[in-house]
């Protein structure tokens, strides 16, 4: 897969809170022409011999020209029913993919570590790609 985008900035809101709170993913990048382009957005934990993917939100479709752009992926919540929290109590990523049309042309992994806090309630850290 080649790079349409490349990345110059991300930033999560909020952070280092409860795993199902909502998220804004805020994006900026530069693009080499994207048409129909499609973000969908999930979380996926990887156990041994077991991944369990959480769909989280879709955005577009919406054509990027070439040049400097910025999306903010809006995720409302993150719905683990039917999950077992010992599964997501791992190093987990947050996938941003981008589609045009059906094909996948690029893809922003966020490491998400899930952990339970002081009143066992799970909290998540995402540590953003850029450094910054």
């Amino acid at each position: 897969m080649s790079e349409v985008i490349a990345l110059q900035s991300l930033s999560i809101e909020p952070n280092n809170c409860p795993f199902s709170d909502p998220v804004v993913i805020s994006i900026q990048f530069d693009s080499k022409g994207v048409e129909a382009a499609t973000w969908k957005v999930a979380y996926e934990a990887d156990v041994t011999n077991k991944r369990h993917v959480i769909e989280l939100c879709q955005q577009g479709p919406i054509d990027y020209s070439a040049g400097n752009h910025s999306v903010d992926l809006k995720i409302p919540s993150v719905n683990t029913e039917g999950v077992k929290t010992r599964y997501l109590m791992t190093m987990g990523i947050l996938k941003c993919a981008l589609f045009s049309g059906d094909e996948e042309v690029s893809s922003i992994n966020i490491v998400t570590q899930v952990s339970k806090d002081e009143s066992g309630k799970l909290v998540r850290l995402m540590m953003s790609p850029v450094e910054e």
